[in-house]
């Protein structure tokens, strides 16, 4: 991963907390899915059963104080696929936005230096 956070071109004193960030995240996706199978098999059920009954209560419960009426259209999002389907789905997406994210670090970087020789910056003159 050190290399990998590297050859993005982000300066020395940002690719630590580049590489702390990627590792939080995939260790905690990877606890929390974990964590999940261990429920599913305590409970003797599948992944998919224990998440249609734990999805079928919470939305009974939480219905009566109006809670989830908010959450419709994400429940919606989910569709039908499968819970290994949901959770591929969530880290893909995850994992795209932590991208994003760095990459936008280095932008912000790029820009800096350039500010710093004197240079315009793409967007400068648009107030970016």
């Amino acid at each position: 991963m050190q290399q990998t956070v590297r050859r993005t071109g982000l300066p020395p004193h940002t690719q630590n907390g580049a590489i702390s960030a990627v590792f939080q995240f995939v260790y905690g996706f990877g606890t929390i899915e974990g964590h999940y199978m261990a429920r599913c098999a305590e409970a003797g059920m599948t992944q998919d059963e224990y998440y249609r009954e734990a999805a079928g209560t919470v939305q009974v419960e939480l219905a009566a104080h109006g809670i989830m009426e908010s959450a419709k259209d994400l429940l919606a999002a989910r569709g039908d696929g499968t819970v290994e389907e949901l959770w591929q789905r969530d880290f893909t997406v995850a994992l795209d936005l932590m991208i994003a994210g760095i990459e936008s670090l280095l932008e912000q970087e790029i820009r800096g230096e350039r500010a710093s020789r004197g240079e315009e910056t793409p967007g400068a003159r648009q107030g970016l």
